[in-house]
């Protein structure tokens, strides 16, 4: 499942039409562009952010144990699979970029601030707080809501308020309530807490959704359908655009764990553990880091090469993340096999084998 997460992820960062691009007729290339990645990352994928969210909460509580040494046990261990990997890959990204924007040949690719004109306050802030690779925000945030999470758990210990907490946490999310804290909002927040609430009560035990599984995987599929049509014609309200993008993230999730149960679950545990699919799965932590800024290097050089035509920025919307997938799985392979405690080390000791 995390490994489907991480393909969407994949591409909703390949996202390469700007915001206020102008929307050209329907019958044109331009409009054929728009739509499919439209459709794509801001449809599809958009169930990605909440499934890692979800997941986080859920195995995070699942043996949870409120104690003084319980609690400092999970930070302990979370400093190590989350803080220390933030940190090594937020001056990885710094590294890299600072290299680029020196060279004579590339730098004109960065039109924004150049990290040699930076002071060492601005530096320290990027280091751990803004990071120049933009995904880490996904680590950044889930840091601050694990150093909640002694309050989450008090709020979810009793049935009665667990219940009215999950359903407001629910409600600021679906009317998105704007935070400071965090920058996906209430969004990062209410997944996690809904994935710790699923732990602590044992509500994804024997889930199932066979019954409604194709009607979610058919609702779904029209809600983006329409979400998209709006967005990219510009016709959209904005109460109805909100509904239909909570919608996509909640029958995505349905959508997504129904189409897993049919392709998983009836196969034999050993047949799934050996095969291909599974064994890349092990690298998805290495993936997420790596991705980046290798993705928006690679996008800057592929539209230098092919042009910014309509046809160039599909095709290279579409090619260029399994290009990055595959280049990701090669490297992360290397490296946990020529230099294991390396790799141990950047992925916050997750196992790849």
């Amino acid at each position: 499942m995390s490994f489907i997460g991480i393909v969407l992820v994949i591409y909703i960062h390949s996202y390469n039409i700007n915001k206020d691009v102008a929307t050209p007729p329907i019958s044109s290339l331009g409009f054929v562009n728009a739509y499919v990645q439209n459709f794509i990352a801001n449809g599809l994928c958009r169930t990605a952010v909440p499934l890692f969210f979800l997941f986080s909460g859920f195995l995070f509580f699942l043996k949870y144990d409120f104690t003084l040494e319980g609690v400092l046990s999970k930070y302990k261990s979370r400093v190590k699979s989350l803080v220390y990997p933030y940190i090594l890959w937020s001056f990885w990204g710094i590294l890299v970029f600072y290299i680029l924007q020196q060279l004579p040949y590339v730098k004109h690719f960065f039109t924004g601030h150049h990290i040699a004109d930076y002071n060492i306050s601005q530096l320290l802030f990027i280091l751990f707080l803004d990071p120049f690779t933009y995904p880490l925000w996904f680590i950044r945030d889930l840091i601050f809501i694990v150093a909640a999470t002694p309050l989450i758990y008090l709020l979810l210990k009793n049935k009665w308020v667990s219940m009215v907490f999950v359903a407001a946490v629910f409600g600021l999310w679906f009317f998105d309530v704007r935070f400071i804290a965090v920058r996906k909002d209430i969004e990062a927040v209410f997944y996690f807490v809904f994935g710790a609430f699923c732990a602590m009560d044992r509500r994804l035990d024997n889930i199932s959704f066979k019954k409604y599984g194709t009607v979610a995987v058919f609702g779904w599929v029209l809600i983006c359908t329409l979400y998209t049509f709006f967005n990219v014609t510009q016709k959209d309200s904005i109460i109805l655009n909100l509904i239909l993008l909570k919608s996509d993230m909640i029958l995505g999730l349905i959508s997504i764990w129904y189409l897993y149960d049919c392709v998983f679950q009836k196969k034999n545990i050993q047949d799934v553990q050996e095969s291909k699919v599974f064994k890349w799965s092990n690298f998805t932590f290495f993936i997420f880091l790596f991705h980046e800024p290798l993705l928006t290097i690679l996008k800057k050089v592929s539209f230098a090469v092919a042009g910014k035509s309509g046809m160039a920025a599909l095709a290279i919307y579409l090619f260029l993340p399994l290009f990055i997938l595959v280049a990701s799985l090669i490297v992360g392979t290397f490296l946990n096999k020529n230099l294991p405690k390396l790799y141990a080390f950047a992925v916050g000791g997750r196992s790849a084998s």
